[in-house]
């Protein structure tokens, strides 16, 4: 799962702090994309206005997802490689928030970069590959003091 990646990132000390937020966006790129049909059934439960178990759940997921991300960015702020006051979730938006809306507007995608008649596979290994480069160089600007 997700989480235990994260948790194993946490006590990884063979990587960087911006290795293990990269490792990060690839596995949760990757993750969704091989299960885009999971992650629009979670993203619409959540956007029902009734709370139900299964919304329970998915809060209780995220707000665990939210502390180990939390400690990822503490450990980087502590070896002076993160930038201080990060909005935690507002990263968090917008890693699920560009990876659903890119996925949704696939056809769209598609259509601008001339990709109609790409194959399926070939197309997932392609927007796995754009969303995890476009991520990596935002979330280094957000996070840390370089300016490459």
């Amino acid at each position: 799962s997700l989480r235990l990646k994260v948790e194993n990132l946490i006590q990884n000390d063979e990587l960087t702090p911006i290795q293990k937020i990269n490792t990060l966006i690839d596995d949760y790129v990757n993750k969704f994309i091989d299960q885009t049909t999971f992650h629009t059934i979670m993203m619409r439960e959540q956007l029902t206005e009734k709370r139900s178990p299964v919304w329970d759940m998915i809060l209780e997921l995220k707000k665990k997802n939210f502390e180990n991300i939390r400690l990822l960015i503490l450990d980087g702020q502590r070896q002076g490689i993160f930038k201080k006051n990060i909005d935690i979730l507002m990263m968090m938006s917008t890693m699920v928030g560009t990876v659903s809306q890119t996925v949704s507007s696939e056809v769209l995608y598609r259509d601008i970069h001339g990709m109609k008649e790409t194959g399926e596979a070939e197309f997932r290994t392609h927007i796995k590959k754009k969303l995890s480069i476009h991520l990596k160089k935002l979330f280094k600007a957000v996070l840390t003091y370089e300016n490459s």
